[in-house]
């Protein structure tokens, strides 16, 4: 009987033990639902020349950590004024007026986020 109890002490204290470790590490965190995060987009640029092309360059912030390769979706909602490059990675100046930029941030870690950006082409 003795080596039995002996037994379950063990085993007891093992899964407190573990479970201490676990959530000290961090562990529990992936097992956890990423939920909503606060999603922060940095645009450096809202006015462009007319003919030129200029990178798309986002800063993505997600529960405030800077996101180093995000994975952005892009689109004009009027594509004569502003257009994107094939790899949508630069905007293309067409003629001037008024556009707005549509950016969507997918990440398998966070919840979608969405912004619109107004963009103005000059002469």
């Amino acid at each position: 009987m003795l080596p039995l109890l002996h037994r379950h002490r063990l085993k007891r204290a093992v899964i407190v033990i573990g479970g201490l470790l676990m959530t000290g590490c961090g562990f529990d965190a992936v097992l956890k639902s990423p939920g909503p995060a606060a999603v922060t987009f940095v645009f450096t640029d809202t006015v462009l020349v007319l003919g030129s092309t200029v990178p798309l360059a986002v800063a993505v912030m997600a529960g405030g950590a800077t996101q180093t390769h995000p994975s952005l979706i892009a689109f004009t909602d009027n594509p004569t004024v502003v257009g994107l490059t094939g790899g949508d990675d630069s905007l293309v100046a067409h003629r001037t007026g008024f556009t707005n930029l549509d950016l969507k941030f997918q990440s398998s870690l966070r919840a979608a986020a969405e912004t619109v950006i107004a963009i103005r082409v000059r002469p």
